[in-house]
Parts: C-alpha cells; sequence; structure tokens
C-alpha cells in the first residue's frame, strides 16, 4: 500500500480517509514520494492465479485494479503539483478540486553558508516534452471543478471529495473491472 500521507485528506478528516481511492492529498509534498505512487498504481495485472480452491487473484503484487483520482486545491504547491501533473499525463486518472498554487521551480540545496547552514534558491524549473513550461506560475488545472466553500467546510462538509466518491461510483458501474473468469481446468491424457 501507497504511504498514507499520499492517499489521505486535508489535516481536518482522519489521514486514513480515503473514498474509492483519491490518490493525494490537496497539500501533500509528493515529488519524492510520487515515483513509487505512480510505480504502483502503473503496475497492472497481466495474469491470474487460480489456486484448486478459493479465488483468482492477479500477478504484480500490490497492482491497483480499480478507477483513482486526486483531489488538489489552491494550496496545493510545489510537489503536490509535480504529483498532479505527472498523474495526469501518466493517464492514471482525473484531477478533482481547484487549481493548484502555482510553484513549481525546484531549490537548489547545495547553497552552504560559512556557519555551515544553507540558503537554498529557485534555480530549476520544469518543462514537458512538447516544449512547454509546467506549472509555475499557473499551476495545475483540475479535470473536475469543485471549491470547497470556507462556510461549508467549516460545518464538516467536503464537496471535493463528495464529487470524488460519486465520480468513482459513476466509473465503477460504467466502467466495471470484474476478474476474468478462469478457463476450464485442462484435460491431461
Amino acid at each position: 500500500m501507497m504511504r498514507t500521507r499520499l492517499l489521505s485528506r486535508p489535516s481536518s478528516l482522519s489521514p486514513n480517509s480515503r473514498a474509492g481511492h483519491p490518490a493525494s492529498h490537496p497539500n501533500a509534498g509528493a515529488a519524492f514520494g510520487a515515483p513509487p505512487a505512480w510505480r504502483r498504481l502503473m503496475r497492472k495485472a497481466w495474469f491470474y492465479f487460480q489456486p484448486r480452491v478459493g479465488h483468482p487473484t492477479w500477478n504484480m503484487q500490490f497492482a491497483f485494479r480499480g478507477h483513482v483520482v486526486v483531489l488538489m486545491n489552491e494550496r496545493t504547491a510545489s510537489d503536490g503539483e509535480a504529483f498532479a501533473e505527472g498523474f495526469r499525463r501518466l493517464g492514471l486518472g482525473k484531477l478533482i478540486g481547484t487549481r493548484t498554487w502555482g510553484g513549481e521551480v525546484w531549490l537548489s540545496q547545495n547553497n552552504f553558508l560559512v556557519d555551515r547552514g544553507i540558503a537554498t534558491a529557485a534555480e530549476t524549473g520544469v518543462y514537458g516534452p512538447e516544449g512547454q513550461w509546467l506549472i509555475e506560475g499557473h499551476g495545475v488545472d483540475p479535470d473536475i471543478v469543485i471549491d470547497n466553500l470556507p462556510n461549508a467546510s467549516f460545518n464538516g462538509q467536503d464537496a471535493q471529495l463528495d464529487a470524488a466518491v460519486k465520480y468513482l461510483l459513476e466509473q465503477i458501474k460504467a466502467k466495471p473491472l470484474p476478474v476474468p473468469p478462469p478457463p476450464p481446468y485442462p484435460i491431461k491424457r
């Protein structure tokens, strides 16, 4: 299972609250955790084990067979934005929420000071294979725009989470992913 930090919702809810599988909460720093998360989400079952008794299971340990969304908002920043952009570009699912913060120039960590401290500076921008700068100054736009209004959030409502659950339930109904039934056992003569 991926680390809870990559799967949870904002701090106002339990860190283990999940809907279907929102893959990232809006404020998680995730770029260093993103590659392992993406690798797990990209694992696909390509054969199935059928024991003599019981139900089939699939290969690729930790392969996730389901629909996934990422929840994001205007406080999603930096590494969280990299996670969301990569999630979309890799075709892993939909982004739900509001446009992210828009700060994706990476900091250096090699400017050492005489007192052994460090001075970080924004030095490294990111761009996509199409030759366009990504994220910085604009953010990542969601596929489905849903805002959590302050008063509703204060009262414990979460429109983004509700939209994610609704979307995932619709996807499960429209595009179910059942385990294929096993073929008849071979007859050996």
